[in-house]
């Protein structure tokens, strides 16, 4: 069965939405990394190589989103992965206290939830044939 073309035209602008959302989190991973490789932050490296991997993750899934690939929703829910498990341990790597700990665990959990229901949303307008 052929999607409308109403339906076709919110696909691929919530497409285009999802993949400009994207595009700012890979930039601003970016940023945050080259801060840390140009010596303006002292991050731990390993934090500067989970931005960077945050960064790559969400570039790889605007991309897909933007072109409305079948594959999109896999570097979507790894972005969702890999900047959850940089949240949590931002604690650790910078020597916070338990108490200035407090809301990553929620926030790593928000983070992971948003890129699970982006993926089930990308999943949904990249199914048809015709959503290409």
């Amino acid at each position: 069965m052929d999607a409308s073309p109403r339906h076709e035209l919110r696909g691929q602008l919530g497409s285009r939405i999802a993949a400009a959302m994207l595009l700012i989190v890979c930039l601003n991973a970016w940023l945050q990394a080259a801060r840390d490789l140009l010596g303006i932050d002292q991050n731990p490296r390993a934090l500067t190589l989970l931005q960077l991997a945050s960064g790559g993750t969400a570039l790889l899934a605007a991309i897909g989103s933007w072109q409305r690939q079948p594959w999109t929703p896999a570097p979507t829910v790894l972005y969702g992965i890999v900047t959850g498990t940089m949240i949590i341990a931002v604690g650790p790597l910078l020597g916070l206290s338990a108490e200035e700990r407090g809301g990553l665990p929620l926030g790593a959990g928000i983070v992971l939830a948003t890129s699970l229901a982006l993926a089930w949303y990308l999943r949904t307008i990249t199914r048809t044939p015709t959503a290409r």
